[in-house]
């Protein structure tokens, strides 16, 4: 930063012309809307400044001056010629022509008072055309010329910027320019409300809030080490991705049928295994019945056993062996069973043992 001074800031006064409108009655009336610097590089028509080669206001200095100004409690004053400055020297009356507490910074054009209150004798000097111009009052570091902070302004004849547009034509321009931010803002509102699918009449608060809630979702998905995120690009993938997705899942007709008949089939052939299990569980159970391997009373528990798994069933069959003492047979193919109490054969006693029945069981399971 350039040299300052601790205690008289180093000053620069320059003209800016008082924006104005043409009322109905013909005479000039003032703006609240009044420029209080341009925007870049500029010199006076005195020569100045002598301490750097120009004046300089950048758009992002502009917008710190803008800053600093509105968040202050007391408003700027607009005096005439300087009688601020000039006050304790030549002991004439500073007054007030208008105050001003909001500005604004437009890129490329300059600092503007928004608010300005002008106070009837001044609107009086300017629709008598008596006062045409502003001159503010900055400070400024040297050598660099560049300008930190607005002191104040004053209404004066004697502006030291030579080429600045006519007051009216700037006044015009301002409100035309003013109509067209507007109109917009207005139809930017209106696409906001409808593509965050915000309730009519949103705030620009809601507007805002929602907008950070979808950035702060795309910076946690492919977006997040991106420092800028593209919506239309993204939206078109997206679509592409759907219709591609969507063509290798597409439903053949020839390789699918209608589920109603699918569980038909499927209950044909349920029965289908429940005939031939029953069958197999015949064909097991009969020969061995009938060999006298198998007892009656075991012929419930076998068919059970078949039906939940016909292999162990299967092999149980293959491990009984017909007994030897029913190997002769007499009337009628069937040995006659022993007598109660009638002690058994060692043959009879062996079936006992292979089949873990007592004697009692298998005279009773011969006399059935």
């Amino acid at each position: 930063m350039g040299a300052m001074s601790t205690l008289i800031p180093q000053i620069g006064i320059t003209g800016l012309a008082v924006c104005t409108v043409t009322g109905a009655d013909g005479k000039r009336k003032p703006s609240p809307r009044v420029q209080l610097l341009p925007c870049g590089k500029f010199r006076g028509l005195n020569g100045l400044p002598k301490d750097a080669p120009a004046w300089n206001v950048t758009n992002g200095r502009g917008k710190k001056i803008a800053e600093a100004i509105n968040s202050r409690a007391t408003p700027f004053v607009i005096d005439y010629d300087h009688q601020t400055l000039y006050a304790a020297k030549t002991g004439v009356k500073a007054v007030a022509s208008a105050w001003f507490s909001k500005v604004e910074w437009v890129d490329g054009e300059g600092l503007f008072a928004i608010d300005t209150q002008w106070t009837d004798a001044a609107a009086a000097h300017i629709a008598a055309d008596e006062f045409r111009f502003i001159s503010p009052v900055f400070s400024y570091e040297r050598p660099s010329g560049e300008v930190i902070a607005l002191v104040n302004a004053a209404l004066t004849n004697t502006p030291n910027i030579d080429g600045m547009a006519d007051v009216a034509v700037l006044a015009i321009q301002s409100l035309i320019q003013s109509e067209k931010e507007t109109t917009m803002n207005d139809e930017l509102k209106q696409q906001l409300v409808w593509l965050l699918n915000l309730p009519v009449g949103a705030t620009e608060a809601d507007i805002a809030a929602q907008l950070q809630k979808i950035i702060d979702q795309l910076r946690t998905g492919p977006a997040q080490a991106a420092n800028h995120f593209d919506l239309a690009a993204w939206l078109t993938d997206a679509q592409t991705a759907i219709a591609a997705n969507s063509a290798a899942t597409a439903v053949d007709p020839a390789k699918y049928v209608p589920l109603a008949d699918m569980q038909a089939v499927q209950a044909e052939l349920n029965k289908l295994r429940l005939a031939v299990n029953s069958q197999q569980i015949d064909a097991l159970i009969g020969p061995a019945l009938a060999s006298g391997a198998l007892l009656p009373n075991q012929e419930a528990w076998a068919r059970e056993l078949g039906k939940k798994d016909l292999a162990a069933l299967s092999q149980f069959v293959e491990t009984l062996t017909p007994p030897a003492a029913l190997a002769g047979m007499q009337t009628a193919g069937q040995t006659p069973p022993p007598a109660a109490g009638e002690a058994l054969t060692a043959e009879e006693l062996a079936v006992c043992s292979q089949m873990g029945i007592s004697e009692d069981e298998y005279r009773a399971a011969r006399s059935g």
